[in-house]
C-alpha cells in the first residue's frame, strides 16, 4: 500500500501509518465520524480566525445595508426608469 501511495502521490502526501478497521464509525445519518477515528470522543471545534491586517480591513469596510440604499433612493431610481421608457 505504501509503495502504491509513493507511486501516485507526492512524498509529503504519503501517510506515515496505516490503520485498518473492520467498520468506519458513522452517525445515525450515515456520515463518517472522523473524530472517532482519531480516538477522541468530541469533534474538533473550528480554529479561531487569525487576527491581522486582512481581518481588520474586512471589518472596517462593511457598511450596514441601511446606509447602502435608503427607501427614498430606490423609489427615485424606479421613477426615473419609468420616465426614460
Amino acid at each position: 500500500l505504501r509503495a502504491l501511495c509513493r507511486e501516485h502521490l507526492a512524498r509529503y502526501e504519503v501517510p506515515g501509518r496505516f490503520e485498518f478497521v473492520k467498520q468506519l464509525p458513522r452517525s445515525p445519518l450515515g456520515k463518517m465520524l472522523k473524530y472517532r477515528l482519531r480516538g477522541t470522543d468530541e469533534p474538533r471545534t473550528k480554529a479561531p480566525q487569525p487576527l491581522g491586517h486582512a481581518a481588520e480591513v474586512q471589518s472596517e469596510s462593511r457598511t450596514p445595508n441601511s446606509e447602502l440604499l435608503s427607501p427614498g433612493s430606490a423609489v427615485s431610481a424606479a421613477s426615473s426608469d419609468k420616465e426614460v421608457l
